[in-house]
């Protein structure tokens, strides 16, 4: 909140919260470091050394491409989720306020 004029201004930002983007960033550095080295290894255990294929060597070729993708679709499903929040804040709060929206302002210094 900052005064502009005779009236106050609300100014705000959407996005991802700080602690989730670090989370993400561990998460699939994690993934790549040490999903990336399991499923190497596996793939290389099964074709170059013609290993027989068992229960951990499927684990290690599905499970580090599934968090993977996981991690991708959380994001993009959180995403679609969040895609109107911006217009129902901005409503709720201009109808809450009685309020009004304002064409873009030059940033607060």
């Amino acid at each position: 909140m900052r005064p502009l004029g005779g009236e106050t201004e609300l100014v705000g930002t959407f996005g991802l919260h700080p602690f989730v983007k670090i989370f993400m960033y561990i998460w699939f550095f994690g993934i790549f470091l040490i999903g990336g080295a399991i499923f190497a290894f596996t793939s290389y255990s099964i074709f170059i050394k013609k290993a027989p294929i068992d229960i951990g060597s499927i684990m290690g070729m599905l499970i580090p491409p599934g968090m993977v993708f996981f991690g991708v679709a959380l994001l993009l499903f959180g995403r679609y989720l969040a895609s109107d929040e911006s217009a129902f804040i901005k409503t709720f709060l201009n109808d809450l306020l009685d309020a009004k929206e304002i064409a873009d302002v030059e940033p607060y210094a």
